[in-house]
């Protein structure tokens, strides 16, 4: 795909090279605000497997940015790959070989929603596009940055012979922005009720934040 230009803001994207650009722009404003992230009961911080795993979409799935052409910034960002049916039990037996036992139990947690979402069975389809993040620099936010990336995303998509999208919304205003471009909820996780062995509830996802969405378009 090639890139845009709109309002100085660059569309293009990610190659290698922009790898500890795109570090920097997760760590600013991705994780400060991912529900996930934030309210993990046993700590806020972004763990090194979970950047690395967003970081590896670069090579192994499709990564799309804004970039300020007067600063070079990147200000808005972009992530997905295509799924695999057995998603869901990729998800578990990653869990089990990662390192910490933060993004463990969020691997856990998506594994959890990726079976009940069931895409390829669900739709009856043989290609399935799975949405990992979207983030926009708060600066800059209400100028459709987000819907531009999204746009690019199902474009992007579509050209590789995708049917349907997925994606894991862990947000209310990004499910609102996702209820927008027409993707619809089939399934979703309240936090308050998703326990830790011992009975804690480990996602501690403040208001308006309640649940984690299992959320998808058909891509015509």
């Amino acid at each position: 795909m090639e890139a845009t230009s709109s309002n100085g803001i660059q569309f293009r994207q990610a190659i290698s090279t922009d790898r500890e650009a795109l570090r920097e722009a997760l760590a600013k404003f991705f994780y400060p605000e991912e529900p996930l992230t934030v309210g993990y009961y046993r700590g806020s911080d972004v763990t090194d497997d979970d950047m690395d795993f967003s970081l590896s979409l670069i090579e192994e799935g499709f990564v799309w940015l804004g970039v300020e052409e007067e600063s070079e910034r990147i200000v808005a960002l972009s992530g997905g790959a295509f799924s695999e049916p057995d998603e869901a039990q990729q998800l578990i037996d990653l869990a089990g070989r990662t390192e910490s036992q933060k993004f463990a139990d969020i691997l856990r947690l998506l594994g959890h929603l990726a079976h009940e979402v069931d895409a390829f069975n669900r739709f009856g389809v043989s290609k399935v596009y799975h949405l990992h993040y979207l983030a926009v620099d708060s600066r800059l936010r209400g100028r459709s940055l987000g819907r531009i990336l999204m746009e690019k995303q199902f474009k992007y998509a579509r050209e590789c012979g995708a049917k349907v999208l997925c994606a894991d919304v862990t947000g209310f205003y990004s499910a609102k922005l996702f209820e927008s471009l027409g993707l619809q909820c089939v399934t979703s996780i309240n936090y308050k009720k998703y326990f830790d062995e011992d009975g804690q509830q480990m996602f501690l996802a403040e208001e308006p934040h309640e649940c984690i969405m299992g959320m998808v378009k058909i891509l015509e």
